[in-house]
């Protein structure tokens, strides 16, 4: 992966991980923003969506994928991040929402349910920003 952190490729990419950062930065949190909205239109907990992205949403190590990642917790009331396993080693994150249930089928159902709903919207926002 470009501009992944490991000691072989460390410095392959690491401009344009950079620049993605940067590029990326108002757009994660739009999604943020649309999240709380999607989860207000699928009677999910906006306000617990609302208050995790902003408190827990600089807790992921990328500058920006936290915030998204935030709002669904919140959205949902579950707990993200802990102990992961990346190339077979294992990565201790701060954890973001709180763990008002158990990550599930159903759980992962509804967070299928609140990205597409979340998709709809961005994409009608860019055709009337288009149009």
């Amino acid at each position: 992966m470009v501009g992944y952190r490991n000691d072989r490729y460390r410095y392959l990419g690491w401009a344009s991980a950079r620049g993605d950062d940067v590029a990326n930065f108002i757009p994660s949190r739009l999604t943020a923003l649309l999240f709380v909205l999607s989860s207000f239109i699928l009677g999910k907990s906006w306000r617990g969506a609302w208050r995790t992205t902003w408190r827990d949403g600089r807790k992921n190590p990328s500058p920006n994928s936290g915030y998204p990642e935030a709002a669904m917790a919140g959205a949902l009331g579950v707990q993200l991040g802990g102990k992961n396993f990346y190339f077979g080693r294992v990565e201790e994150k701060l954890l973001i929402g709180e763990p008002e249930r158990s990550i599930d089928r159903d759980v992962a159902k509804e967070s299928l349910r609140l990205m597409i709903v979340n998709s709809l919207i961005a994409v009608i926002i860019a055709m009337i920003i288009i149009v």
